[in-house]
This record gives structure tokens, sequence and C-alpha cells, in this order.
């Protein structure tokens, strides 16, 4: 006799109730990763370029530094760091699935528990 927690019943028991009218699906759950990803892209892209003109200007036209400079590449460097971080989430965690579409095993594996706790 199985118990209910063993890994092979976790599998079998999604994560949250669905909606009236919505079928779970646990082999292809529908995710809003790819859109995060893209979306996510760009604008550390453009945050990026910003970064890299304000640093050029002050090294090669105004020739020094000032505090908010500092804080602009502390601010970036903690940007790019929770970046990463959610695309491991969305990646490996599983995040951007809904909660129906996810088994209790998924919300007990590694990847979502080390991605909700570096994201929070």
């Amino acid at each position: 006799m199985a118990s209910a927690m063993d890994p092979a019943t976790l599998v079998n028991i999604p994560a949250a109730k669905p909606p009236p009218g919505m079928i779970p699906d646990h082999i292809h759950p529908h995710t809003e990763a790819p859109a995060f990803i893209a979306v996510s892209t760009v604008l550390i892209a453009i945050m990026l370029a910003f970064v890299a003109v304000r640093i050029y200007t002050k090294t090669r036209i105004v020739g020094k530094y000032s505090p908010d400079d500092y804080t602009c590449v502390l601010g970036t460097i903690g940007a790019l760091c929770y970046f990463i971080t959610s695309l491991f989430a969305v990646t490996v965690g599983r995040f951007g699935t809904h909660m129906w579409d996810l088994t209790l095993a998924d919300l007990s594996s590694p990847g979502f528990l080390y991605s909700g706790f570096f994201t929070n």
C-alpha cells in the first residue's frame, strides 16, 4: 500500500483544484515562460545599453565618477542577479505555470524550492 507521501503518489495529485471547465494538463502544461524570457531579455538589454552609455560618458567625457554612478552599477548588478534567478525559476522551477497544471511532486522538486527561496 502506497503512503500519501510516496513520490509515485505525488506525481498524480494536482497542486490545486482547477477552475470549472479547466482540465489539468500535467504532460504539456501552458506556461508564460517564453513571454517572460522574451520581454525580460529585451528590457535587460536596454538597461545594459543605458548603463554602458552612462559609464562611457563618465569615463571619456566627464572624467570622474560620483556616488550616483556607483549606485547605478550596484543596481545593475542586482538586476542582473535577479534576472538570472528568474530565468532559473521559469525554466527549471516551472514558475509561470498554473497551479492546477503542476503536481505535488513538482512543488517539492529541488528546482521549484530553490527558485522560490532565491526569488523571495
